[in-house]
């Protein structure tokens, strides 16, 4: 074999390694019911409304952008669009300032810890803490809509490198059966709905090179759908930005 021979199949070589190899993800969010998107979360979830025992997961996570290395903070705002308006009882769940005598009142919470058996990387390691900022009924006079705002962090000096395109595991929506049946069951449990992101917000430490980056696009699964909720989560999921300043100021 020649020389420029064995140089042109070596080239040949690198070109088909090249076409092999697994696509880099590229940073987008995801949203998905029971686990991470990818790490076997399902894209739609049908409830009997027959208990009012047991509870449904629904996983925000996000694929890292490049350049993040001392990453803190997770930051998200989660929207529920309804079917009709204004939003039903099954979901009016959190009394806050502004908003009491909500159906479901205690049937959310937010968990910085992945579902039992979850594959998805979780930064947190045990460490994350936060919660919820607001679960605000009819945002911006949406009133087929329910906004949720959260943050979860790691204390500071236990901040870490995030590998650019991995999904990272951002938290867990836990919503609970509570009156779902019988006597004292707060209406419209059966109706559809659709869960979408509209930013998952990556922190890093002050002064860290790159800064903060808000992840504003979806990965693999943009959207969760509730009781056959797929031809809403089609639709377009705009929805205004809010200023994390005035989250992060219920926590001071």
């Amino acid at each position: 074999m020649s020389r420029s021979d064995f140089r042109r199949i070596l080239g040949a070589t690198a070109v088909l390694l090249i076409a092999l190899a697994p696509a880099a993800f590229a940073a987008g969010f995801n949203v998905a019911w029971n686990d991470c998107a990818g790490s076997g979360g399902v894209a739609a979830k049908v409830f009997a409304c027959d208990t009012n025992t047991g509870t449904e997961d629904l996983v925000v996570s996000v694929r890292a952008p490049a350049g993040i290395s001392r990453w803190v903070s997770f930051e998200c705002e989660l929207f529920f669009r309804m079917s009709v308006e204004p939003v039903p009882p099954w979901w009016q769940l959190r009394n806050q300032s502004g908003q009491s005598s909500q159906c479901r009142n205690g049937a959310l919470s937010v968990l910085p810890v992945p579902p039992p058996g979850s594959t998805c990387t979780d930064a947190y390691l045990g460490q994350g803490a936060g919660g919820i900022g607001t679960y605000q009924i009819a945002p911006s006079g949406k009133s087929n809509q329910a906004r949720l705002l959260t943050v979860f962090a790691v204390p500071m000096g236990t901040e870490s490198v995030l590998q650019a395109g991995e999904e990272y595991f951002v938290q867990r929506v836990v919503v609970t059966h509570a009156k779902s049946a019988g006597s004292g069951a707060c209406a419209s449990c059966n109706l559809p709905v659709c869960a979408f992101v509209s930013f998952v917000r990556v922190v890093q430490v002050n002064g860290a090179p790159g800064g903060n980056v808000e992840v504003s696009t979806a990965a693999e699964s943009p959207s969760a759908a509730w009781q056959e909720g797929s031809d809403f989560c089609r639709q377009s999921n705009a929805a205004r930005k809010s200023s994390w300043g005035a989250v992060k100021s219920i926590y001071r």
